[in-house]
């Protein structure tokens, strides 16, 4: 039987955790499928690395620009170019069987033509549909869309699933399947690579707190700079970059906070790092900083991995990859004080901390790998 053939979409040339999570599917089934991008940058060259074929189809400016809490006029204005994108890909959508839009905008340019041509068309959604994530406009259109154009729904958590069918989406479109991760690029971390990583950081006698994740206001990163203070035994290193302009603010105020507070002796910025796993595996703790709900929280799993301990916020997707107390703690969402109280158990109590790790790991292998995921898809989704 002739495999078919899949057109991955996504909007964006930026890696985050979507991309990653798409960059574990695309690989799986690359000798079947192109990854369609509207934007060039890093993650074309991770993914024709990895030999898995892509087109970029630039999208105008504008388009681009559209983004969460964009005014409803702005995202009236830019219709005109979403229609003429839309028809200047059609021919790539015909090529395809199935359609697999990655995220919210590559579904909208996509689902006229995926439905003229019919073909299968799967959206995943990686993000809650809620007022503080997205306008009221926003999430209409994305439900409406999916509920009449998608014969699948893919989301990453209950949380999110929720979320979904709060704003109106059919239920019965929508599969569970949590995100994987690949626990081998932890694996092979030698010791004498930690030490080396920490040496040449200057970290060598530190208990390390890690923050790994794009620098943005909902985030909250801000929470670890104001919880250091307490934690003087410790320095703190934050891995992740302002993805888009209007971080950069943020991004500012987070060294002002450091340069405030007279932390710049133990706070590091790294910036955006392709590969984490070494970088995770020098931590003592790593911490989940976000005061919004998340629809997963792929850092914590990725910490589980690299049997490291995690502390998060207690609200969202990440209620379903840790059991407090058991498999990592979680703190009170927007509370640096709870969260500094859970950081001193985890480096106080050795034994705790050992047997936090073990469980994680074991649960992180068995319920998030990437094979479990992969095997999630075929079963409910490709069947093939």
């Amino acid at each position: 039987m002739k495999k078919q053939k899949i057109l991955f979409v996504d909007h964006v040339g930026v890696i985050g955790g979507a991309e990653l999570c798409l960059f574990d599917i695309s690989r799986y089934y690359s000798s079947h499928s192109s990854v369609l991008l509207f934007e060039d940058g890093p993650f074309r060259e991770k993914l024709e690395k990895n030999n898995i074929h892509v087109i970029v189809f630039p999208l105008s400016k504008n388009v681009l620009q559209v983004r969460k809490e964009s005014h409803f006029v702005f995202d009236l204005l830019v219709i005109p170019n979403i229609i003429k994108t839309t028809f200047r890909i059609r021919k790539i959508i015909a090529k395809h069987d199935i359609i697999y839009a990655n995220t919210q905008k590559s579904l909208i340019l996509v689902a006229f033509f995926s439905v003229f041509f019919r073909k299968k068309l799967i959206f995943h959604l990686h993000d809650k549909l809620n007022a503080e994530h997205f306008s009221f406009l926003h999430r209409k259109i994305v439900t409406i869309i999916a509920n009449l154009t998608c014969s699948d729904i893919i989301v990453n958590s209950k949380s999110t699933a929720n979320s979904f069918s709060d704003n109106g989406g059919n239920d019965k479109k929508t599969k569970l399947i949590y995100n994987g991760i690949d626990p081998e690029q932890f694996q092979k971390i030698e010791i004498a690579d930690i030490i080396k990583e920490k040496q040449k950081l200057g970290l060598s006698n530190q208990w390390i707190i890690g923050c790994f994740s794009r620098i943005a206001p909902w985030k909250g990163q801000h929470l670890l700079l104001e919880a250091l203070p307490s934690l003087p035994n410790c320095t703190a290193i934050f891995v992740g970059d302002a993805l888009f302009g209007e971080e950069a603010e943020y991004f500012n105020r987070l060294k002002e906070i450091t340069r405030e507070k007279g932390l710049n002796e133990r706070v590091h910025f790294l910036g955006f790092k392709s590969d984490i796993a070494l970088l995770m595996k020098i931590c003592n703790v790593i911490v989940h900083t976000s005061i919004v709900a998340e629809p997963f929280g792929r850092v914590i799993v990725e910490a589980m991995m690299a049997k490291v301990p995690v502390i998060a916020s207690n609200e969202g997707g990440v209620k379903e990859i840790i059991e407090h107390g058991k498999s990592g703690l979680l703190f009170k969402p927007g509370d640096s004080s709870d969260m500094v109280g859970m950081i001193k158990k985890i480096l106080e109590d050795e034994q705790r901390s050992h047997e936090v790790v073990n469980n994680a790991y074991n649960w992180a292998i068995k319920k998030f790998s990437v094979l479990g995921m992969i095997e999630n898809l075929k079963n409910h989704i490709f069947h093939f």
